[in-house]
C-alpha cells in the first residue's frame, strides 16, 4: 500500500523531469532549485540546456575537473565553492553568498542547479541555508521542505551549522518584530 502511495508521489513531484532523474525542490512557486547528485548530469549540456538551467551552484569544485569551463558558451551564471563533506569544515562562511546568488538567479526567472559529489550534505547544506535565509523558514521546516521532495542528509557539523543559522534568523525576526510591533 505504502509503496504504491510513494510511487506515485514520487511520479508527480517529478512531473517533467522524470525522465532526467534530476530531482527537484520547489522553493518558490513556478521556480525551480533542481538537485542533482550524478555529476554526468552536472556537464551534461545537452540536458542542462533543454531543462533550461541558468545557474549552477558546484559545491564540490575542488573534486569535480572541469568548472566553469564546462559551462563556456551555454549563457550559464556559475558559482564553484570549495567545500569538503567533512563535519569540521566551515561551510557557514557559505550560506549567505549561495543564498544570494539562488535567490538572484529565481527572482530573475532563472533556474538553478546545485549539486555535489554525492548530493546528499554540501548543496543540501546550501539549499537549506536559502531557504532559512530567503524563505524565512526554520530548520526544522527547511528540513522537511527538501525531504518531501528527495532524501537528503546534511553531515553533523553542517546540521551544527544550520542550528546556528536558525537560531540567529530567529533572534533576528525576533527583533524585527518587537521593532514593528
Amino acid at each position: 500500500m505504502h509503496g504504491r502511495f510513494f510511487r506515485q508521489k514520487r511520479l508527480s513531484i517529478h512531473g517533467r523531469f522524470s525522465r532526467l532523474k534530476m530531482p527537484y525542490l520547489t522553493a518558490v512557486p513556478e521556480k525551480f532549485i533542481h538537485f542533482t547528485f550524478c555529476r554526468n548530469m552536472a556537464s551534461d549540456r545537452r540536458e542542462l540546456a533543454r531543462v533550461g538551467i541558468t545557474h549552477i551552484v558546484n559545491c564540490a569544485q575542488s573534486r569535480w575537473r572541469g568548472a566553469a569551463d564546462c559551462y563556456a558558451g551555454m549563457n550559464v551564471t556559475y558559482l564553484g565553492i570549495e567545500a569538503h563533506d567533512s563535519p569540521a569544515f566551515d561551510m557557514s562562511k557559505n550560506f549567505y553568498p549561495a543564498a544570494e546568488f539562488i535567490h538572484k538567479a529565481l527572482t530573475g526567472g532563472g533556474k538553478v542547479l546545485v549539486h555535489c559529489a554525492v548530493g546528499l550534505s554540501r548543496s543540501a547544506t546550501l539549499v537549506l541555508a536559502y531557504l532559512m535565509i530567503r524563505q524565512n523558514l526554520t530548520l526544522v521546516e527547511a528540513i522537511k521542505t527538501v525531504k518531501d521532495h528527495r532524501g537528503v542528509t546534511p553531515n553533523r557539523g553542517f546540521l551544527r551549522q544550520l542550528s546556528g543559522l536558525d537560531g540567529i534568523l530567529r533572534e533576528s525576526r525576533r527583533a524585527a518584530a518587537a521593532q514593528t510591533g
